[in-house]
């Protein structure tokens, strides 16, 4: 397996090639090779991850779709090359461990580094803490029994989003 330094290391001078490393049952990709394969698919996840020293985004192919994906690639104009394993001649698409596509397009080094910083604030943002906050059963029951006496079928509209503007505002002042 290819450590993960190394990987990033490669990714730096990338500007067209999407490299997918097998690692474990996922495909990933790294760096500028990740943000390629978000561009051609943009319904993937990205992950983003900082370690002490380097912030980088991945994204992970399960094996059961790797071939689905290679076809989609390859209908966007993709070249498949393998280039670590080229001198092994017939080697079969499942013993692959390297896959490189190369494509029409390349991106700058910004566009990259834009990528990487608005992935990393994203990720910053869902680890961001949740507030936890304590409601008495006292006051759960009230607003239950609140909803249970609105008599619905004789209010007009405009007194039901009265009732329901009280019922938000008590709510409200719970701190939730």
């Amino acid at each position: 397996m290819v450590p993960l330094k190394e990987k990033l290391d490669i990714e730096k001078n990338n500007k067209n090639k999407i490299i997918l490393y097998k690692e474990g049952v996922f495909w990933r990709a790294y760096g500028v090779s990740c943000l390629l394969f978000y561009r051609l698919f943009p319904h993937i996840k990205v992950l983003a991850n900082k370690t002490s020293t380097i912030g980088y985004v991945f994204i992970g192919i399960p094996n059961t779709k790797i071939e689905e994906y290679h076809q989609k690639l390859l209908e966007k104009q993709a070249y498949f090359c393998n280039v670590k394993e080229h001198e092994q001649v017939h080697v079969p698409m499942e013993k692959l461990t390297l896959r490189e596509y190369i494509l029409n397009t390349e991106i700058a080094t910004h566009e990259y580094e834009e990528f990487l910083h608005n992935q990393l604030h994203k990720q910053k943002e869902k680890e961001k803490p949740t507030k936890i906050v304590v409601v008495s059963d006292e006051r759960i029951a009230y607003v239950i029994q609140k909803i249970k006496s609105i008599n619905i079928e004789n209010l007009k509209p405009v007194d039901a989003l009265v009732e329901l503007k009280e019922i938000k505002d008590y709510i409200n002042g719970l701190g939730i």
